[in-house]
């Protein structure tokens, strides 16, 4: 498995290289799930809007802590800016 180290800003806000945005087909108007599990962060793609993400929240519901009510705040934060 190829690792790339990328630091994390005093923001807390990482950058996701290159190669892994191109691999993952992820885009500046893409959103990602963050789960921890232990001491590793897990990192996956959702869709580009919102209409993606209520698509997805079935299979939130069944990701340990994720749920519907939780996505949606997380929407309404980032909307907030």
């Amino acid at each position: 498995m190829r690792k790339l180290v990328s630091k994390v800003t005093k923001a807390g806000q990482i950058t996701i290289p290159k190669e892994f945005r191109h691999a993952m087909n992820l885009t500046g108007e893409d959103y990602v799930v963050i789960e921890r599990l232990g001491n590793i962060l897990l990192v996956k793609k959702m869709g580009s809007t919102i209409k993606d993400l209520e698509t997805h929240f079935e299979k939130l519901a069944q990701v340990k802590g994720i749920t519907p009510e939780k996505v949606l705040e997380a929407v309404k934060e980032i909307r907030r800016g």
